[in-house]
């Protein structure tokens, strides 16, 4: 009875992946009929099989046209749709050494391209053949509001949005940088009344941590009234997000795979696509009410992306749809940076050593505080160059991290060689950040959390040559523009935290063991935050 509930089973899932891969919905038809008359039916099931077998064999004849690249093999239909639910970035770093550096894998029955090597990953992405991105679910959903950017395809809308934020980002930096730090620093006075409130309880940080975020990256946004965390609105948005959809955004999943599949999460599309029109309305009221102060924009009074959208707005005497480029600010970035300082906060509490030798360097800088004063004077940026242990730990969480291992996919724009490998127009390509940042040639011992490694033992200063090593915003073309928005939140959340608490763990926890959706995170876990003493 139970190999024959197996062979049911199996026969309908082949029959609902051929359906997704086979326009011929006659096929399917098929399929229905074997599974109810198998044993009536031996000779056509039979015929069947061979036919799924021909299929198949078609279909991989079509994938290596359009990508002769090699790569190992795939199942027929399914391609290595399991192998991607574990951790397909390390699956792929380990088979490019059998296969070389480019190397192909399938998702369901397309060919995915995916870089190994930093050399090639740089040299690719620098170009704009590659700087697509792949027609997929994922995809889609997130550019049905007309101006975000990051997930858009290439084109000239892209480039006019790119162009745009990129401008305010510049613009903003030459005329706010204090303001840009003053905002992180409020948003730290309100993380540390949170952890003294806890009095040193065990806690799990991810909460906090994205509170921080929020606070800070929501008045970069919008000025100085930011983002109010109590709203509920704004707990829905950005807390309260269902794990189905945080599913969808990972690599490899089953709607991208099996497209034709896709009304299987019919009300997991449904539901991503209201929650994005929830955030896009979100963001787009905020822009209006900074749009009714902007008399004062005349004045070259910037206080936040959105003003400086604004005024570009009025300068080029265009509409504004780049408005919306600081909903990737709020979304994506909140996300990667949350996940970067869980896994700095879990490396605090995991080597005492490695805290205490950054606490040492901060106590270096002969700050004079006083952890009951809520106005005491905090650690900024002016402080950078003095800090080279702390730049050294940072860049080695980003790439211990490496919270974005595949970066957001890309895609070819036109047909391409890479290597001498021919590639498609449409192929999607994944640069493997994760296979960069554990190269054994580049960092010895790569599983290792280890800060050193980024000081010269000589004179003690940085190996800039290695740190340019480290790539999480990715690179080229489609590098994250906010990189330094992100960098400098990240160093002045590190400094100002490992200064004011002494964080221990309150269970040792497997560091190897993460979730990996959107982004790679530690699996949840608890720690004390206690003032040094």
């Amino acid at each position: 009875m139970k190999m024959g509930n197996s062979i049911l089973f199996f026969l309908i899932m082949i029959g609902l992946i051929l359906f997704s891969t086979c326009k011929t919905t006659n096929v399917f038809t098929i399929v229905i009929s074997v599974v109810y008359n198998v044993e009536e039916n031996l000779l056509l099931f039979v015929s069947l099989i061979l036919f799924v077998v021909l299929c198949s064999l078609c279909r991989l004849t079509a994938v290596k046209k359009s990508c002769d690249v090699p790569g190992p093999f795939a199942w027929p239909l399914v391609g290595h749709y399991w192998q991607l639910q574990r951790q397909p970035f390390e699956m792929a770093r380990q088979l490019a050494q059998n296969y070389g550096p480019v190397l192909r894998l399938q998702f369901g029955s397309e060919a995915v391209v995916v870089l190994n090597d930093r050399d090639i990953i740089r040299r690719a992405f620098a170009s704009r053949t590659f700087a697509d991105r792949p027609n997929w679910i994922s995809m889609k959903l997130q550019n049905e509001t007309d101006g975000r950017f990051a997930f858009r395809p290439y084109g000239c809308h892209w480039r006019y949005l790119r162009k745009s934020t990129v401008d305010a980002l510049t613009m903003l930096r030459n005329r706010s940088a204090d303001r840009l730090q003053a905002y992180c620093q409020q948003a730290l006075r309100q993380l540390f009344s949170n952890l003294d409130q806890l009095n040193g309880r065990p806690v799990d940080p991810a909460e906090l941590l994205s509170t921080f975020f929020l606070h800070a990256v929501g008045k970069i946004a919008f000025g100085e009234k930011g983002v109010d965390v109590q709203d509920p609105d704004v707990q829905r948005i950005f807390f309260q997000s269902p794990p189905q959809i945080q599913q969808l955004s990972r690599i490899g999943n089953f709607v991208d795979c099996f497209p034709r599949l896709s009304w299987l999460y019919r009300n997991t599309i449904k539901l991503t696509k209201q929650m994005n029109r929830q955030f896009d309305q979100f963001v787009s009221t905020k822009v209006d009410q900074n749009e009714k102060n902007a008399h004062r924009l005349s004045s070259g009074s910037i206080s936040s992306l959105a003003d400086a959208l604004l005024l570009l707005t009025e300068q080029q005497q265009q509409q504004h749809p780049a408005k919306y480029a600081i909903v990737d600010a709020l979304g994506a970035g909140l996300a990667t940076s949350t996940s970067t300082a869980l896994w700095a906060v879990l490396m605090l509490a995991q080597l005492p050593d490695v805290q205490q030798k950054l606490k040492h360097e901060l106590d270096s800088l002969n700050l004079t505080t006083d952890h009951d004063d809520d106005n005491e004077p905090l650690l900024t940026m002016e402080h950078r160059p003095r800090l080279v242990y702390a730049e050294a730990f940072l860049n080695e969480v980003f790439r211990f991290g490496s919270v974005l291992p595949f970066a957001i996919p890309h895609a070819t724009a036109s047909n391409a060689t890479l290597d001498c490998h021919n590639i498609a127009q449409g192929v999607p390509v994944l640069g493997n950040l994760w296979a960069v940042h554990h190269d054994q040639a580049l960092f010895p011992d790569p599983m290792t959390f280890n800060p050193d490694r980024f000081i010269r033992p000589t004179d003690g200063t940085l190996n800039r040559q290695l740190l340019a090593n480290v790539i999480p915003f990715s690179t080229g073309t489609r590098r994250c523009p906010g990189e330094f928005l992100a960098r400098q939140n990240l160093f002045l959340l590190i400094i100002n935290l490992t200064n004011r608490f002494q964080i221990q763990q309150s269970h040792h926890y497997d560091v190897t063991k993460f979730q990996f959706n959107f982004t790679r995170k530690p699996m949840p876990f608890q720690v004390r935050f206690t003032p040094w003493k």
